[in-house]
């Protein structure tokens, strides 16, 4: 790894931010996604960055939580700063974000989910045992500013791994968290868009079976989505892996339907076909429902002209498997279900006096109308 070339890529805000904490007692290790990132690539985004740091004492420590917390106290002094759980702190800045953190064991407790463990800070200054708590060895690469200038740590086989195009878990723990899995496919996702195709250990795929849709919150579902910059290709491979969907999609309408997706501030049906944002919020506070199917009586009034991207968007649902639109609507990103789709859709509309210009979006607006007036 060219670490001369790797220290010109980094912020020279955030060197000035790694000299001041090792002035007070602890050395800065850039661990994550910026070292796999740069190893992939060969080279990073010059803008920005979010940092993802581990921080070690210089010196042998008797009280190490106590000196971290007077560091975080200084450092909340001259930046703007969010205290995290599980004593992160998060760094504020208009160029770039850093979180730190200490190494730390994480002792589970029989649950699943995303935070079912204590922790216990340690100092981990062989690298050994604080890096098993991370997600895949290819995250579990670190950069680490010494007094000698930087040092390649690499304790678990992530250079390797990332060669082989592996996403290997770091411990055992792996599957004590239904983040990870998540995490698993929004990589192989994302690397995939970049044209490289990771392979995940057929451990974690055979343990992915025995999960269900139900075992992943709609916070992360919808976050691991986002990040994996292809929402269709996301739920495609999440239901193929979850044992519930076995068929090939066109490539073209997952690259459409992920453009048409992105493009949007909302994932609303209702809100498309009907309502704009400010007259969305006003029906809502006047009817006082969350549910529009349970108006009385839609104030047709407030409605705007139905929109062509967003009548493109109820064309793309209708294209795809009922189990994407299901996923989609248990998570709260559609408010219209499977079947009040189908139920919309039926409704005939008379095209004979409109012109076939207008054909279109004339038929989808008559339909909302008819259906939300039912």
């Amino acid at each position: 790894m060219n670490l001369g070339n790797f220290h010109s890529y980094l912020n020279p805000k955030f060197i000035e931010l790694v000299e001041f904490i090792n002035t007070n007692g602890f050395r800065v290790g850039v661990v994550g996604g910026i070292v796999r990132d740069f190893k992939l690539y060969e080279k990073l985004d010059r803008v920005a960055h979010d940092y993802d740091c581990e921080l070690r004492p210089i010196k042998s420590s008797k009280n190490l939580l106590e000196e971290f917390r007077e560091l975080k106290r200084l450092l909340s002094e001259r930046f703007k700063t969010e205290e995290l759980a599980f004593e992160i702190l998060r760094i504020l800045t208009d160029d770039f974000e850093v979180e730190i953190s200490l190494p730390r064991i994480e002792r589970y407790n029989g649950e699943f989910h995303h935070s079912n463990f204590t922790a216990e800070y340690i100092a981990d200054l062989n690298y050994q045992i604080g890096f098993k708590r991370r997600d895949f060895t290819i995250n579990a690469m670190m950069v680490e500013f010494g007094e000698q200038g930087l040092a390649f740590i690499d304790p678990l086989g992530g250079e390797e791994d990332l060669t082989k195009r592996l996403l290997k878990p770091c411990s055992n723990d792996f599957v004590e968290d239904p983040v990870r899995f998540l995490r698993a496919l929004r990589f192989q996702v994302r690397f995939e868009l970049d044209g490289y195709q990771f392979d995940i250990t057929p451990e974690i795929l055979e343990k992915f079976q025995s999960l269900k849709l139900a075992n992943f919150s709609s916070h992360y579902l919808k976050l691991e989505m986002k990040k994996s910059h292809s929402y269709l290709h996301f739920c495609l491979r999440l239901l193929e892996s979850l044992g519930v969907l076995t068929e090939r999609y066109d490539e073209a309408l997952v690259k459409s339907f992920d453009e048409l997706i992105l493009s949007l501030d909302k994932f609303a049906l209702s809100d498309a076909l009907f309502l704009n944002g400010e007259d969305l919020e006003l029906v809502c506070k006047i009817c006082g429902e969350k549910s529009k199917r349970n108006f009385e009586q839609m104030p047709w009034e407030l409605r705007s002209e139905v929109n062509e991207s967003w009548v493109k968007k109820v064309e793309y649902l209708k294209r795809l498997d009922q189990k994407i639109h299901e996923l989609f609507y248990q998570k709260g990103m559609l408010d219209l279900s499977p079947s009040d789709l189908r139920d919309l859709s039926s409704i005939e509309v008379n095209l004979e006096n409109v012109p076939n210009q207008e054909r279109r979006i004339y038929k989808y607006k008559e339909q909302a109308r008819r259906y939300f007036e039912d």
